[in-house]
């Protein structure tokens, strides 16, 4: 993996050359935390979007072995106010809690010199991804009729583990960047009065690495079911703190 991290991080430099600031690392590549079915998490701060070199980019992730997420912001756009930040979905708290923290691969994280935005609104952004999140996963619940392929099978274990860590930070402010291993054994052992013995075992199996490509492929209403009201649980812990922040 790191072999070829670095030789992405050659390409792109040469691909952009002077129109590239910086390359972030983070994700579960950065955590060193990865499954047989992480991706790489990039965010590359540019210049200006050169659709030319952007198409460049494309073909060369498009013959990759290894799946990359890779996300472009151009320095121009970004707001003065760490507060406003946003990229994609997410709000603030990915600049305070995540890219800020993120490895820099090449250049300078020019984001540190934003600043960082307030813990309020770290917090209520959060909250934010988490109700988004679960709108997401009960959209998916009852489109269930619908083709359910096994990468957003997987997906909705990915984004439950998020969730989880993004619980545990509200509720007392819990290291997002821990381990995926540690923060489920935290949750499970804070919301255990809250879980059933089978939505236990749905928590347990995210971290264990025996388990992790069968559950993957578990495509059963039952796991899907029990999974749903994890994942209700949570949404329904975040709001009652988010009502008392």
């Amino acid at each position: 993996m790191d072999d070829f991290v670095h030789r992405l991080v050659e390409n792109l430099k040469g691909i952009f050359g002077d129109n590239l600031f910086c390359i972030l690392l983070l994700g579960s590549v950065q955590k060193g935390d990865t499954t047989p079915f992480s991706d790489i998490d990039l965010v590359a701060i540019i210049k200006e979007f050169d659709l030319g070199k952007i198409k460049d980019v494309r073909q060369l992730l498009r013959q990759s072995e290894v799946l990359v997420d890779l996300s472009f912001i151009c320095w121009d756009e970004i707001p003065k106010d760490p507060n406003l930040f946003t990229i994609g979905t997410h709000g603030c708290y990915q600049l305070g809690l995540i890219l800020n923290k993120a490895k820099c691969l090449f250049g300078r994280n020019m984001l540190l010199d934003l600043g960082k935005p307030s813990e309020e609104n770290i917090r209520q952004s959060l909250v934010q991804k988490i109700i988004q999140y679960t709108w997401w996963a009960r959209r998916m619940f009852v489109e269930s009729n619908r083709e359910r392929s096994l990468e957003s099978n997987y997906q909705i274990n990915s984004r439950l583990i998020k969730m989880i860590r993004g619980l545990l930070y509200l509720a007392d402010r819990f290291d997002i960047h821990s381990r995926a291993e540690k923060a489920v054994n935290r949750f499970i052992e804070k919301y255990s009065d809250m879980l059933s013995e089978e939505e236990i075992s749905v928590a347990t199996g995210l971290i264990e690495k025996s388990s992790i490509g069968r559950n993957s492929a578990n495509m059963s209403e039952e796991y899907f079911s029990l999974r749903i009201s994890v994942i209700n649980k949570i949404h329904k812990e975040t709001t009652k703190l988010f009502y008392t922040l």
